[in-house]
């Protein structure tokens, strides 16, 4: 991910509360609530070691990406479209 660093600093940098995973998918979902594009290109290689940070605790590994998925949802949309798709039990 490139961002310029100005944007960066002043859209709050990533939120600290995600610890891991989401953070960067957040603060792209600020960055176009305020007007902001983002793009993507194909033609890039990206290495990635899978789960590299919970290791073998797949347990982690799992809690973290939905918590920080609804972290996410619940700090991005609006109360309307929270209770649009968030199932109500």
């Amino acid at each position: 991910m490139l961002v310029r660093r100005d944007l960066f600093i002043d859209e709050g940098m990533f939120d600290n509360s995600f610890f891991i995973y989401m953070e960067e998918i957040d603060i792209c979902w600020r960055f176009l609530q305020q007007g902001y594009k983002i793009k993507s290109v194909p033609k890039s290689v990206i290495y990635h070691k899978v789960a590299a940070s919970a290791k073998k605790n797949m347990f982690k590994k799992i809690f973290y990406e939905h918590r920080n998925n609804l972290v996410m949802v619940t700090k991005n949309l609006s109360t309307q479209d929270l209770f649009t798709i968030l199932p109500v039990g």
